[in-house]
């Protein structure tokens, strides 16, 4: 900047933009603008950038190269929406294209805006949120910013509402943020994006959350718990207004955030989302219960029942804690007003009737104040004989022209002319008209009336429905809850009790009242388990008798058995006895 004559100056102007605005612009001989200098007070700028002609952008842009202490830059156009908002052509809109279009459309200036925008976010520590609204940014353009966003360490805010990026723009812009850690919401609404849009999305969405798992393992180790919400990165991602994403892109997101724990608000309505694309959020709610916000609103082809269950489970997710990432509002556009058509000139309305009757403007333009003047009724009378009443005008004095007028205007009555019968009809034709346009209005005015009752009682009954949709979602979820709880005594009731310990480490032979007065049979009442008790005795015996014919006598010693062991009688043990007999 050759403006700027010293360091120390130019150390001063990054600081405070008001002065340094103000100083380049009596540079250039020209006045700062309302618009910019309105919000410095809160070190905001935001202004309707097609108000600002091409000579008063280079100190605006000058000004903000070096600037380190505004928060927040807000450049809007519509221009676009105010030609193209439904695809109708107006009178409005066709006047508005045979404007010039602003120097925002051009793409030399926003070239030089983003890279203004690309310096301040080099260099700035306090900018927070960037917005740009109904301008067309190309590839360059987001190439520059976006080199930009990933040198910024303090962006939290990222808007391009119907900049018409496109597929591509997002990708640029998504491989700068998705390194970028302080950027928390972004809004891609109504850029026109389609699936493949979603899917970059989706994928910034994983890498993050790969980012933020390592961060987790690292702060969960010592058996400590880690703080999700101190982890930085994407919070709430807004793409409403872009009905390409449809089921497919609405799948690609979903399958992104069941493995992801930081994202807590998704909007995504007029996204042309139908049942199938809502139903994949279904799962995606049970398992990831950080997401408070899933706005799916205006896809008129989700199914009321799908809706209502995401709606619950939000609830049940959400619980009774504030939301961080408020529900967007829906602003309805306002009923257009009826404006009254101008009223036309007295002269204009004589022209009018005048040239219906074939009588010449010239005639009817005449001024009252002027000697020759003859009522337009008048002269439509005389016709064609009118030029020689002129010249007798100017010939005789007032009164005799009086008279004379009077005698002409008396001759063509006597006649049958078409014109004298045409003129003798405009009357009664004239008050037929005001008697009708009279009645048109009166049934105006009643049916205004009739639609202004309408309106207000469907406003009645759509606050009527959405507070009994509430109430019901409140219900169900209570009955849910209550459903869990009964499941849960249910569970404790059937789970048989602990058995207590005796002093010296057995269990006692402790029997459930049912058992006891019912008389059933304890385990070691049972005949198979005694019999197999004794064959397990059968088995050990044998392996010592074994023993006993064998070399192994040393062995069978040293386990305490003698060679003057009894047989067993009948296949049985002293010893099996015995245990049989403590058994029992």
């Amino acid at each position: 900047m050759a403006m700027i004559e010293t360091v120390r100056q130019r150390q001063k102007n990054s600081v405070d933009f008001p002065s340094c605005y103000d100083n380049l612009c009596a540079l250039q001989n020209s006045c700062p603008l309302g618009s910019i200098t309105a919000n410095l007070d809160e070190l905001t700028i935001d202004c309707n950038a097609d108000r600002i002609r091409h000579s008063d952008w280079m100190p605006i842009l000058n000004a903000l190269k070096i600037n380190k202490t505004l928060k927040s830059v807000a450049f809007r156009s519509y221009w676009q929406q105010t030609l193209y908002p439904d695809g109708e052509v107006t009178e409005q809109r066709l006047q508005a294209l045979r404007k010039k279009a602003p120097p925002i459309r051009s793409k030399d200036v926003t070239y030089r805006v983003c890279r203004a925008i690309k310096e301040c976010l080099a260099v700035s520590e306090n900018l927070t949120s960037l917005i740009f609204e109904g301008i067309p940014l190309r590839e360059r353009d987001l190439t520059c910013l976006a080199k930009g966003i990933k040198k910024n360490k303090t962006l939290q805010h990222l808007s391009l509402e119907f900049c018409q990026i496109g597929d591509s723009g997002v990708e640029i812009l998504c491989n700068a943020i998705k390194n970028n850690t302080s950027v928390m919401t972004v809004n891609f609404s109504g850029c026109s994006l389609t699936w493949k849009g979603a899917d970059t999305l989706a994928k910034v969405i994983k890498h993050q959350a790969t980012r933020r798992h390592g961060v987790a393992w690292q702060d969960s180790l010592r058996y400590r718990r880690p703080d999700l919400d101190r982890m930085p990165g994407l919070r709430r991602i807004t793409i409403c207004k872009n009905p390409m994403i449809n089921d497919q892109g609405a799948q690609l997101i979903a399958e992104a955030l069941k493995d992801d724990l930081w994202v807590k608000a998704l909007d995504m309505q007029q996204c042309g989302i139908s049942t199938e694309g809502a139903m994949a959020f279904q799962p995606v709610l049970k398992f990831n219960s950080t997401i408070y916000v899933l706005d799916l609103r205006l896809n008129p082809l989700i199914d009321r029942e799908v809706f209502g269950s995401l709606m619950e489970q939000l609830m049940i997710n959400c619980g009774e804690s504030e939301l961080e990432y408020p529900w967007l509002v829906i602003r309805e556009p306002k009923p257009g007003r009826i404006r009254p058509q101008k009223r036309k000139s007295a002269a204009t309305q004589q022209g009018m009737r005048a040239g219906r009757t074939g009588v010449s403007r010239s005639a009817v333009v005449v001024s009252k104040k002027s000697s020759g003047f003859i009522p337009w009724r008048t002269a439509a009378r005389v016709g064609k004989n009118r030029h020689k009443l002129g010249r007798q005008n100017a010939q005789d004095g007032s009164s005799v022209k009086k008279k004379k007028v009077k005698s002409s205007v008396s001759k063509p009555r006597a006649t049958s002319s078409p014109l004298a019968s045409e003129e003798d009809d405009l009357p009664s034709h004239r008050t037929s008209t005001t008697d009708s346009s009279v009645d048109n209005r009166e049934k105006l005015k009643d049916m205004q009336l009739e639609m202004e009752l309408l309106k207000r009682r469907l406003e009645d009954e759509s606050r009527a429905r959405a507070t009994a949709d509430s109430r019901i979602l409140e219900l169900q979820v209570e009955n849910r809850r209550l459903q869990q709880e009964i499941r849960l005594l249910k569970t404790q009731q059937t789970l048989p009790p602990a058995r207590p310990l005796s002093l010296n480490g057995t269990f006692l032979n402790t029997v459930p009242e049912k058992q006891k007065i019912g008389g059933a049979k304890t385990i070691l009442e049972d005949d198979r388990v005694l019999e197999s008790i004794e064959a397990s005795f059968r088995q050990f015996h044998g392996f010592l008798d074994l023993l006993k014919g064998s070399k192994f006598s040393d062995l069978a010693h040293v386990l305490g058995e003698n060679s003057s062991l009894p047989e067993p009688d009948n296949g049985l043990s002293p010893i099996t006895e015995e245990s049989s007999g403590t058994a029992r």
